[in-house]
């Protein structure tokens, strides 16, 4: 779908009353930005309600900024900062003295990965998306990631399916 600023039916109310979260959604190259499964607006829209669902559960993510980039760019930032070769699928990094979370994710290698584990392409950058939250929020690889991950996933979920009905 293509990059759209424009609300749509996608709608999330936030848990806590009042509070809005700062997420940014960066292209760092132009195939980005045309070759994602949802636009702009639903990236922001999904996010929103997977931190409200972590801020629900205890765990309170103000800021996130999501990186699109492709398998070149992740790769270097694999080798750089996880001393990893190769790309991966979504790379999380904490924030740091008020700067918000970072999420960096290889279009690439998602789209590649929806095809390989046979998902739909925008169920699968949902499970990464909240695979790379949960890492946000504290979690380590094992049973309590994958139980906060299904959590955000789940309502990631209904929100594309509620969408997807209309």
């Amino acid at each position: 779908m293509p990059d759209s600023d424009s609300p749509n039916s996608l709608h999330c109310a936030p848990i806590r009353t009042g509070h809005e979260y700062a997420i940014g959604v960066y292209y760092s190259c132009a195939k980005a930005a045309c070759g994602l499964p949802l636009d702009k607006y639903q990236l922001m829209t999904v996010l929103r309600c997977m931190l409200c669902e972590l801020s629900a559960l205890g765990y309170n993510i103000d800021a996130v900024d999501l990186n699109i980039t492709n398998d070149h760019i992740i790769a270097a930032l694999n080798g750089d900062f996880l001393g990893r070769s190769g790309p991966t699928n979504i790379i999380s990094f904490p924030s740091d003295d008020g700067m918000p979370g970072i999420l960096a994710l290889s279009l690439d290698t998602c789209l590649r990965e929806s095809v390989i584990y046979r998902q739909k392409p925008d169920i699968y950058l949902c499970q990464l998306l909240a695979h790379a939250l949960a890492h946000l929020a504290g979690f380590e690889h094992g049973h309590a990631m994958d139980g906060i991950s299904a959590r955000c996933l789940k309502v990631a979920i209904q929100l594309l399916s509620k969408d997807n009905s209309r």
